[in-house]
């Protein structure tokens, strides 16, 4: 989805993005990777995915679940078997639309995500799964919390139930909330649902535990 689009890929929204290299290199850093990276075309075209690149990147905005799903699947029967081998990790980061413009309930929103997870460890079997929490996003509304921040803790909750010795699992609610337990707007651009340099940094950081675990 486009949280990560911009962080680790190059592009935001479909459009060139001047403005994503801290982002990157913020995640870069609390991955602790130091090779190149490549944004992975779109997937109707079938996904080229070769080992020259340590990084790559299939953020893609406005997906859902189920697309997660579909690219996974076309990823695995266009890259090789011995590829496929030689994934060391997949950071997983999605949900948040199926709360918001695919309105999906809570318990939809983890079916979905869980069967990405799944479908990762199958695919990738030397690789390790980061799975990234969702984050805050929006404001209370007159005084009442909004729904988004409900939902995404009671999905956070579910998925931290998933993790093992192949899954580290990162809630990083606590870096991107104030002191008043609101989504922080200095963290995020307009409509606070994208974080901002700042936010990525604050995100990427609490997230590297989980993103440099090794089976």
């Amino acid at each position: 989805e486009s949280l990560l689009e911009n962080g680790f890929g190059a592009s935001l929204w479909g459009k060139p993005c001047r403005n994503c290299l801290p982002m990157r290199n913020a995640w870069y850093a609390a991955l602790g990777s130091r090779g190149s990276w490549r944004a992975a075309p779109e997937a109707s075209g079938g996904l080229d995915v070769t080992s020259q690149f340590a990084v790559a990147s299939f953020a893609t905005a406005n997906e859902c679940t189920q697309h997660s799903i579909w690219q996974i699947r076309q990823l695995v029967s266009s890259a090789k078997s011995e590829l496929a081998k030689r994934v060391k990790k997949v950071v997983i980061c999605i949900g948040t639309n199926n709360l918001g413009i695919c309105k999906q309930d809570v318990n939809s929103t983890v079916d979905g995500v869980t069967a990405i997870v799944q479908g990762a460890l199958a695919s990738f079997p030397q690789a390790h799964v980061a799975l990234l929490g969702l984050i805050p996003r929006g404001m209370p509304i007159n005084g009442q919390p909004r729904k988004f921040r409900e939902e995404i803790d009671q999905v956070n909750s579910a998925l931290s139930k998933l993790e093992s010795d192949r899954i580290a699992f990162a809630d990083c609610t606590a870096a991107l909330i104030d002191g008043r337990g609101q989504t922080n707007a200095q963290l995020y651009g307009g409509g606070l649902l994208h974080p901002n340099e700042k936010g990525h940094k604050a995100w990427s950081k609490c997230a590297q535990k989980a993103l440099r675990m090794k089976i």
